[in-house]
């Protein structure tokens, strides 16, 4: 038989891996796709892993085509799932219910439908309610891009997770299964799905779950027959019922620095809609009770906090070890589904004295692998356990020790530290009965995987006739051209002019800004205002300074605001080149940059002892820094303008740098020292293989210039973007094959707002993640830039760029970090024996600064904020001092780590 799975993206892979298995192992044909693109959360990885475990496995995408139908399911979907936080159980849910209405807020044409259903409600009930929204979106017609993908895939049975999310585009699969005929099967993804969510609309053929709890919800508050409902336990938990220690105790505590000597309690962090950013600030405080409990065994005890996966990021420059016997892992956060994550996870658990968390599956792990778990219903988190319907669910089957502030938690944690066996016992019964109940209520000796397998076929032999009774339309003509119409408005109008506002306009900090933005993408109009204000500027200054002041204000360059711009750039490049700055692709006339070597290191030259090259990071900085200055010129500033030459320009290739030293070679003087940066984005692709980065006309320039030669006049090097587009590349951990698949993606900054961490992903595998070999013709071009310095008798100090790690582990995970470490040995190996030689400085700067000292915590290239250039210039700066000061005592490499 044919399975099509839907899933929404890989991280759903997690629970379901191990029952694809199963039903390959019997002769099935597997296929699973996700309704949208990899959204660049934790998880992608996963598709990678699956694939290794399970060739067989067919994995794809469907198509994500916006049109009418999928928008008009969408709003209708958005008002059907909002409407249940109306219902008297969520009254507590102040959480759940403000976030569904935020979700409302954001889909245009959803309060329309929702207005309609809560007056239907106040008159009818909510039931005739929940039926007149249901009945609009049966009555809708499938998007068509998905009729044809199912009508192309031809599966026997489609299989759809989790469907619950609030306004889900897979509403859409499963109207298109209808007109197809193909029959749905829902299977449940995680235990909070059926109560925190969305609807399961619209209402498909039958429906997996895991016990008698969650068939009771799929019935009563999702309106599935419960003889349609078939229970198969938690298939995505059997591993942790298989699993065995591998390793020690003392072994595992020795690595993660935690005293083996002295027992430990596992803190497990919950997501961010559960804990937020103010989970670690309470954890601080938790370990201070802990500390200063007076209970000496529990002050010594060893804590590890373990992040949870999708709330990773506040954890990544906490420090905790003023607490002492603490560790946080994986700081980044990981999923234990394979491998090393899976083995850390175990042994996280089992080792444990006990297990405290607020809100998370890992107390369901921790059932299983039968250790005691500490609830710290601490009133901050009302909302993430008690205000939530999921979690009231687990605490009837009383497994968790529940405490409600700190000195319960304390006076309990206490007691298991000192192993005390009547708490110790009452626990692992309390996990057997939850084990029972909850996660294997077929029998605790089946397994959930082979249950779900069987219930899959089962229900398939079902589903001939199930397909036959489709519900009848029931809506109006005018509700389904209504939701159509607002369906487009929503995806091609309001939400893209909605996240143009927020992302490009809304954002700038100031009013001028706004209003500047407003009319700086509207065209003329945006010109008529810029001439106009300037006119109004010289009309007032003549009548208040007299005709002169306009010359002085420059303003006799009207109307032409090209030449204008041109002329004010020279000024301001002129001047910088009078400080010995020389930056970006300018050419006034002349070659500028060769221009700055003639000057300082010809005939009658300056003689500058510093020579600091340099890409844009050098020059480029942000409106709103406090300090305007570059990198260039603060480094000028501190090592003296008549001592330094800086030549800096954008993405300025290391064979430039080559050729500059070897013109260099030719000229009658020589610097002292050569700052050379190492860019570990011009390796990549992105950076080495287009055409106007390799600098062939300045290049050429400077190999045929002799001391004392005319500077010529000198175009830059041209750039073609559709040859650049065409060339193939090669990345592990992205699907795409030619650059410009990654092109598109990046360009496409009209993208919902869901696929912007997507979007980062593959822009930080792009510029950063291209496996580096030692072969590189750039790698290659730095040894002999070296070589070249070292035969001048010029110290070179190489260092390598900051980068925003950090951006990078929250959208790639902790592969960023493997991979960019990676490089960098390599980097440093061809290297080091050159810069030994020549008795220079290695300075691994790669991983120094945090996210903060960028453009924006998000910033997706290397270019530093005023107070990062500050730091930056002053490690080279100590660099340059360090080397003055041992170069003659020694000429061994420094090999700096940060």
């Amino acid at each position: 038989m044919r399975y099509l799975v839907v899933l929404r993206h890989p991280f759903f892979l997690k629970n379901f891996a191990a029952g694809f298995g199963r039903l390959i192992e019997r002769g099935h044909h597997v296929r699973v796709v996700f309704s949208e693109p990899p959204s660049g959360r934790v998880g992608e990885e996963l598709i990678a892993q699956t694939a290794a475990m399970l060739p067989e496995l067919e994995i794809g995408y469907a198509p994500a085509v916006k049109c009418a139908r999928s928008g008009a399911s969408q709003v209708v979907s958005t008002a059907l799932d909002v409407l249940r936080y109306d219902l008297p159980m969520y009254g507590s849910s102040h959480f759940l219910r403000a976030r569904a209405l935020k979700l409302v807020r954001r889909t245009f044409g959803a309060d329309v439908f929702l207005m309609w259903a809560r007056r239907r409600a106040r008159d009818k009930g909510y039931a005739a309610a929940n039926d007149g929204l249901k009945g609009v979106l049966d009555s809708l017609p499938a998007p068509q891009h998905l009729v044809d993908f199912l009508r192309a895939s031809k599966p026997d049975v489609m299989i759809i997770s989790p469907l619950t999310p609030i306004g889900s585009e897979q509403s859409g699969f499963i109207l298109a299964a209808r007109q197809c005929g193909i029959p749905s099967l829902y299977s449940m993804y995680s235990w909070d799905n059926l109560t925190n969510k969305g609807m399961l609309r619209p209402t498909p053929d039958f429906g997996l779950v895991w016990n008698q709890s969650h068939r009771t919800e799929a019935s009563e508050l999702h309106g599935l027959d419960q003889d349609r409902v078939v229970l198969t336990g938690a298939p995505g938990y059997d591993i942790w019922f298989e699993s065995q220690p591998v390793r020690e105790r003392g072994e595992f505590c020795r690595s993660l620095g935690l005293n083996p000597d002295e027992p430990f309690i596992l803190y497990t962090c919950s997501s961010g809609s559960i804990g937020g950013r103010k989970e670690a600030s309470f954890v601080e405080s938790w370990l201070t009770a802990i500390r200063t409990s007076g209970d000496a065994r529990l002050a010594r005890a060893g804590v590890l906090v373990r992040p949870h996966p999708q709330n990773a990021q506040i954890w990544e420059t906490n420090d905790l070890s003023r607490y002492g016997n603490v560790a946080i892992y994986p700081r980044a956060g990981a999923i234990p589904f394979s491998g090393n994550a899976r083995e850390d996870f175990y042994l996280s658990i089992h080792h444990a004295a006990a297990v405290v968390g607020i809100n998370t599956s890992a107390m369901i792990e921790s059932a299983i692998i039968n250790r005691p778990i500490v609830a710290f219903e601490d009133e901050k988190f009302d909302d993430g356990h008690l205000g939530t319907p999921h979690y009231c669910e687990l605490l009837k089957h009383d497994f968790m020790i529940r405490t409600r502030d700190l000195a319960a938690n304390i006076s309990v944690l206490s007691r298991l530290v000192g192993n005390d066996e009547a708490l110790l016992k009452c626990s692992r019964e309390a996990n057997a009965r939850f084990i029972d109940n909850f996660i294997r209520p077929l029998g605790r000796d089946q397994s959930a995987t082979l249950c779900w397998a069987n219930a899959v076929e089962a229900v398939s032999a079902r589903a001939t006739a199930a397909v036959s009774a489709r519900p009848n339309p029931t809506a109006a003509w005018w509700q389904v051209r209504l939701a159509l119409t607002l369906g487009w408005l929503h995806l091609f109008v309001v939400h893209p002019t909605a996240k143009f506002l927020r992302k490009r306009v809304i954002r700038r900090r100031s009013f001028r800004g706004l209003v500047s933005g407003v009319l700086r993408r509207s065209g003329p109009l945006y010109s008529a205002a810029v001439w106009g204000h300037r006119m109004a500027w010289c009309v007032l200054n003549v009548r208040r300074r007299g005709l002169h002041s306009v010359r002085t204000l420059g303003i006799f360059a009207l109307p032409i605001p090209i030449p204008m711009f041109v002329e004010g750039k020279k000024r301001r490049l002129h001047a910088l080149a009078e400080r010995g700055i020389v930056a970006r692709r300018y050419h006034d006339g002349e070659f500028r940059l060769l221009a700055e070597i003639e000057r300082a290191f010809g005939v009658g030259g300056t003689t500058p002892d510093h020579l600091i090259l340099g890409d844009s990071v050098h020059y480029r900085v942000r409106g709103e820094d406090k300090d305007g200055r570059t990198l260039a010129a603060m480094l000028v500033d501190q090592l003296g303008a008549g001592r330094c030459l800086a030549l800096n320009g954008s993405a300025f290739p290391p064979t430039l740098f080559l050729e500059i030293l070897r013109c260099i070679q030719r000229m009658p003087h020589r610097p002292r020292y050569v700052v050379l940066p190492i860019n570990m984005r011009c390796f990549s692709p992105q950076w080495h293989l287009r055409n106007d980065n390799q600098y062939e006309n300045e290049i050429a320039a400077l190999r045929a210039h002799r001391p004392g030669a005319p500077i010529p006049s000198l175009e830059p090097t041209p750039a073609d973007l559709a040859a650049f587009r065409k060339i193939s590349v090669r990345y592990p951990d992205s699907p795409f094959e030619t650059v410009d698949d990654f092109l598109k993606v990046i360009d496409d900054r009209a993208a919902k707002a869901s696929d912007d961490s997507w979007r980062s992903r593959q822009i930080a595998i792009f510029h950063y993640m291209h496996p580096l070999t030692a072969d590189h013709p750039w790698l290659a071009a730095l040894q002999d830039t070296v070589d070249a310095a070292a035969s001048m008798g010029i110290t070179p100090l190489l260092y390598v760029t900051p980068l925003n790690h950090m951006w990078g582990a929250r959208v790639v995970g902790p592969r960023f970090l493997e991979v960019l470490a990676s490089n960098i040995a390599i980097v440093q190996s061809a290297l080091q024996p050159r810069v030994q030689r020549a008795g220079g400085m290695f300075d691994d700067l790669s991983l120094s600064f945090a996210d903060k000292l960028f453009f924006s915590k998000n910033e997706k290239t290397e270019h530093l904020a005023d107070a990062g250039r500050a730091e930056l210039a002053n490690a080279i700066v100590a660099d340059l001092l360090a080397l003055a000061a041992t170069q003659d005592s020694s000429n061994k490499v420094k090999v700096v780590a940060r």
